[in-house]
This record gives C-alpha cells, sequence and structure tokens, in this order.
C-alpha cells in the first residue's frame, strides 16, 4: 500500500490536480495499482466524476508517460518545497498586513512580536510536521535500549543544585516540562528561583533566562552579589561593605566574576503573553539555536548532529560569503591566526583553521543544508597542507 507521507491534496495549485490527487490516493486504498478504470470508480465515490471524465485524454496522456521510480520522492519534495514557499508568502503578507495596523503607541517588543511570532510558529511547523504521523512505539525501542545502555547519566536533567528537589521533579530539569514552585508569599519562592538559576549558569556554564514579573534588577543583584561574597545582604544593599576594605575586595571580586555568568535578566512587568513569548524566542535564537525538529540544539563538536560531544563554549567565524558565495573549492581553504601576545612578531606561533577533507568530508544531515567541518591545528603550513589534531 502506498503511502503518501509528506505531500497532500493541498500541495497542489491547479484544482484539477487536486481532484486528480485525491482519486488516485483514494484508489490506491482499495488496489495496489492505479488504473483509468479505479480513477473513475474513486471519482464515482468523490462526487468527482464529471471533472475526471473531462480530464480523459490527460489522464491517459499521464497513464502512458514512462515514470522511473527514484524519480517520485524528488518529485515530491519539491511539492513540498513548492507548498513551503507559497505558505511562507501568507505568512509574510499577513505580517505586512498587522505592521500596517503600527500607529506608534506600541512599544519595540510588541512591534517585533508581530512578525516574529507567525514566522517563528510557522518555520516550527515546517521542522516538525515531517515526522508527524503514527508509528508503532515499540518500532525503534531496540536502538534506544542500546542508546541508554551506552549513555549512563546520573542526572535524568539538569541538577538545579538541590538533590532533594531534583529527585522530587523526576531527575532535575527536564526538557518539555514545566516545575511550578509555589508557595505562601515571601517565603523564599524568588531567592529559591536564583540560586537555582546561579547555579545552573555558574556551576554548570548552561545559559539561563530570568524572567520577573516584580522584582527589580538590583534585587537580583544584591542577592547574587551576597551569594557570591559571603557579604551580608542588608550590608552590601545599604553600601555600609565600603567601610571594610575586606568586603570591598569580596564584592569587587563578585561583581567580576558575576559578568562572565550567562545569566540573562529581563523584567515582563505588565507585559502582554504575546509579548513575553517574544522575548523568550529571541532569546533562545541568540543564544542557544534549534535544531531540526524546532528543539532547542546544543553545538556539536564534530558535527555529527545524532551524537557525539556538545560544546558549551564556542567562538564563531563567519566564512559565509567566503566560503559560499565565492565558491572557494572544497578542501582548499586554510586560515591562519596569529596566536602570539607580542604585536611586533604575532605569527610566530600559529593557529590554522582549514577545511581539511572538505572535498569528501563534507555532512548533509542538516536542515541549512550542505556544509563541512572547519577543523584548527597548532602546527604552521607545510606546504599549504595541514593535518588537523587528533584532539
Amino acid at each position: 500500500m502506498l503511502e503518501v507521507e509528506y505531500i497532500s491534496t493541498e500541495y497542489f495549485v491547479d484544482q484539477t490536480n487536486q481532484v486528480i490527487f485525491d482519486c488516485i490516493k483514494k484508489s490506491l486504498e482499495s488496489t495496489q495499482k492505479a488504473e483509468l478504470s479505479s480513477l473513475l470508480s474513486a471519482a464515482n465515490q468523490l462526487n468527482h466524476y464529471d471533472i475526471i471524465k473531462e480530464e480523459a485524454g490527460y489522464l491517459r496522456y499521464l497513464f502512458d508517460t514512462p515514470i522511473l521510480e527514484d524519480n517520485i520522492p524528488v518529485n515530491g519534495a519539491k511539492l513540498a518545497k513548492l507548498k513551503i514557499a507559497r505558505d511562507v508568502k501568507k505568512t509574510l503578507a499577513k505580517c505586512s498586513l498587522e505592521v500596517d495596523k503600527i500607529n506608534g503607541d506600541e512599544d519595540i517588543a510588541e512591534i517585533i512580536s508581530l512578525i516574529e511570532t507567525p514566522i517563528l510558529d510557522a518555520t516550527s511547523k515546517i521542522y516538525q510536521g515531517s515526522d508527524n504521523k503514527p508509528k508503532i512505539i515499540g518500532e525503534d525501542v531496540g536502538e534506544y535500549v542500546e542508546f541508554l545502555k551506552e549513555n549512563q547519566n546520573e542526572m535524568l536533567g539538569i541538577s538545579t543544585g538541590f538533590p532533594r528537589f531534583d529527585e522530587a521533579i523526576g531527575g532535575g530539569i527536564r526538557r518539555k516540562c514545566v516545575d511550578l514552585v509555589a508557595a505562601r508569599p515571601k517565603v523564599g519562592k524568588s531567592m529559591f528561583g536564583d540560586a537555582v538559576a546561579m547555579h545552573v549558569s555558574r556551576n554548570l556554564n548552561i545559559p539561563v533566562l530570568m524572567l520577573d514579573t516584580e522584582m527589580s534588577k538590583e534585587d537580583h543583584l544584591n542577592r547574587m552579589l551576597a551569594n557570591l561574597s559571603g557579604v551580608e545582604i542588608n550590608k552590601l544593599a545599604s553600601g555600609k561593605f565600603a567601610n571594610t576594605d575586606l568586603d570591598i575586595e569580596k564584592v569587587e571580586k563578585a561583581a567580576e566574576e558575576l559578568q562572565n555568568i550567562p545569566y540573562h535578566y529581563v523584567s515582563i512587568a505588565d507585559q502582554p503573553f504575546e509579548n513575553i513569548l517574544a522575548i523568550m524566542r529571541k532569546w533562545i535564537h541568540q543564544e542557544v539555536g534549534f535544531d531540526e525538529n524546532g528543539a532547542v540544539r546544543e553545538f556539536d563538536e564534530d558535527g555529527d548532529l545524532t551524537g557525539g560531544t556538545k560544546i558549551q563554549d564556542a567562538y564563531f567565524f563567519n566564512f559565509t560569503r567566503l566560503l559560499s558565495k565565492d565558491e572557494i573549492k572544497k578542501g582548499s581553504f586554510t586560515l591562519s591566526f596569529g596566536m602570539t601576545n607580542t604585536h611586533a612578531t604575532p605569527f610566530s606561533s600559529l593557529v590554522s583553521v582549514t577545511d581539511y577533507s572538505g572535498s569528501n568530508g563534507y555532512k548533509v544531515n542538516s536542515p541549512a543544508g550542505e556544509y563541512g567541518i572547519l577543523y584548527a591545528t597548532g602546527s604552521a603550513l607545510v606546504g599549504g597542507d595541514v593535518t588537523p589534531d587528533a584532539n
């Protein structure tokens, strides 16, 4: 039985083609082969008989046309992409209409959300739609069990820094879960949230976004500086720590450390829900990014997006135009960085970045298309060839 996995009636623009597609699909529900007779029978069941009868000559031409089976998924994919392009065009037209309604009273976040929200919703559907069909739940269970055996973890999610709380919520903060902490006023909910955020961002080096509805940035800074410095919070908030040299040293050291912790803060007091979502999405795009399924992507060490070691800290150099637009031959690109801290002789020690083996080692498992890995090495160029470090 033929499975229509990624195209459906709305992928066709012409109404006649939509009808023909529906009739072919219907006929294949009862037979392994689509023939003119079964097509007419399906058309009669779908109340499309008159339309199909008018197109009998066109249908005979289609049946007489040789079809290479390998071309079916290729052309099907083209139809799917054209449908995506039409949907994107409609989304942009909708955004244009919403932007035309702006009168200047809106805040920046609200204006951005008018464009950002529908576009992100559209792209999310594109990424997720290809896998949206029922499957036997145990189909790949063997592979899943092997994955669990080979990837044992002490913590299922991200540790909060409070072991008993981690255990109570099922193994830390887990993906696709919402953990709600509720208590009476003034018992420490916000302080607990700050403590968790500090642990995740400081000790685990994972970016954290604090969306605050009531406290000020200064309130959070007082708590975090007191936490890091060990100086009593009231003494710190009142500025009286400045009366003691030791306390000044502690607070300044804490402030220096806090600058490098990936803890992000924004006040969302009185913000509509749509604006809050827009703020969150923008932060995720800028700080983390998404994978092909619309989930937050972790940076990868070797380019194997299905597994491998993930990178928490990275430097980015944009080679897009150099490597793509100017079409430099794969496997021939090298860029050397001078690593010496002496200005007069910056290139006495080199780190070279190269697309070593790029001519045959590129990858195709990205939603953005074909890409290659740039390798870094500490060795100087020898005859224009650089072998990448094993490490």
